[in-house]
């Protein structure tokens, strides 16, 4: 006979909570710790504050990010001073926890902290914490980008494109040419986030970049800006870069406008390349439409059978009438073999439903 025991409560008083936050080491442990800590009715900013003192780095690291959620306003000086002790290292937790506080006296600290000369790290925490603060870090983190170090300028350039103030975009358009590839690709990230059109001819002439992280964030950011950047993604079909007119192709058929698909049918045709071409292939399918299908068929008689093939899952994607039609022709054995497809998938989807229910 089974014996059914009861389970023991869960002690959910301040002295049972704190010790399951000081022995929580695992992210999921932290996790359930911290929604305890913030739950709790009893004021622990005070035990949390003894825990940031601590010489033991863990427990402060916790205990800053637990402060930050909390938001208490007499944290703010502690958690500054956690932050500018160079022998404890935890700036990037007490920076974050600062910006979470967001009182207008947080945000004036994190600006002193982008100035403070012994710890660049510190700098680069403190740029970082400042994409929270809105409107009132802009121009320190602008300052940033024209003269930090390296590692400031790219936390600075993130968080202007986290706050998205198009008074940054002639400073991010000159990082375009920095030498460091991730200060780069971090600036194009933000113009693709601010969305100004004033950074459209520059992100284009990234997507000829050498390096191919900046040249496909640059793709994404013309396409964030959206029907402006279609001129300079249409002009970069005729990029001496097979590598950028492929990316271009992709772009194109991302952003879904069908007036780009004679320019799209133009690299179908003419690109040296069938990798270029079998990309073109895929776009047209991408977009769909009757004039998709027309340069399509004409498409399967590439001479690359790559091209070809990809010309064919294009028109099976786009699927209509005369796709299907196109289909036929080169293999009239198609539309069997698709309804034999269709009725497996059908088969297979009812057992799925059955063998759910049964469970």
């Amino acid at each position: 006979m089974l014996i059914k025991t009861a389970t023991a409560p869960t002690l959910g008083g301040k002295t049972a909570i704190l010790a399951e936050f000081d022995r929580a080491s695992r992210a999921e442990e932290f996790q359930r710790a911290l929604q305890k800590v913030l739950r709790c009715r009893d004021n622990l900013v005070p035990d949390l504050l003894d825990r940031l003192s601590s010489a033991d780095i863990p427990t402060a690291k916790k205990a800053a990010i637990a402060l930050g959620y909390l938001r208490s306003p007499q944290a703010l000086l502690p958690l500054v001073k956690s932050a500018c002790d160079q022998r404890r290292q935890i700036h990037w937790q007490a920076t974050a926890a600062i910006a979470q506080i967001g009182t207008p006296d947080a945000v004036a600290y994190l600006i002193q902290l982008l100035k403070y000369p012994a710890s660049v790290q510190l700098q680069a925490s403190a740029a970082k914490a400042l994409g929270k603060c809105g409107v009132m870090a802009i121009t320190p983190l602008i300052n940033c980008l024209r003269c930090a170090d390296d590692l400031v300028k790219f936390h600075a350039a993130h968080s202007l494109g986290q706050i998205g103030s198009p008074l940054a975009v002639p400073d991010l358009i000159n990082l375009l040419k920095h030498h460091s590839k991730h200060i780069r690709s971090e600036a194009v990230w933000a113009l693709g986030q601010i969305r100004s059109p004033l950074a459209i001819a520059p992100l284009a002439e990234r997507l000829n970049d050498s390096d191919l992280g900046v040249q496909s964030q640059a793709a994404q950011a013309l396409k964030n800006i959206g029907t402006a950047s279609l001129p300079a993604l249409t002009a970069m079909l005729q990029s001496r870069s097979s590598h950028t007119r492929s990316i271009a192709v992709r772009t194109l058929a991302q952003m879904g406008y069908e007036e780009v698909i004679p320019e799209i049918a133009h690299v179908l045709f003419h690109d040296p390349f069938p990798y270029v071409r079998s990309d073109a292939a895929q776009a047209l399918g991408e977009l769909g439409g009757r004039q998709a299908v027309y340069y399509l068929s004409y498409a399967l008689k590439d001479g690359d059978r790559a091209v070809r093939s990809a010309a064919i899952r294009a028109l099976k994607r786009i699927g209509s009438p005369d796709a299907q039609d196109i289909l036929r022709q080169i293999d009239p054995d198609w539309a069997s073999q698709e309804t034999t497809i269709l009725q497996k998938r059908a088969r297979l989807t009812v057992n799925d439903h059955d063998y759910t229910i049964i469970q």
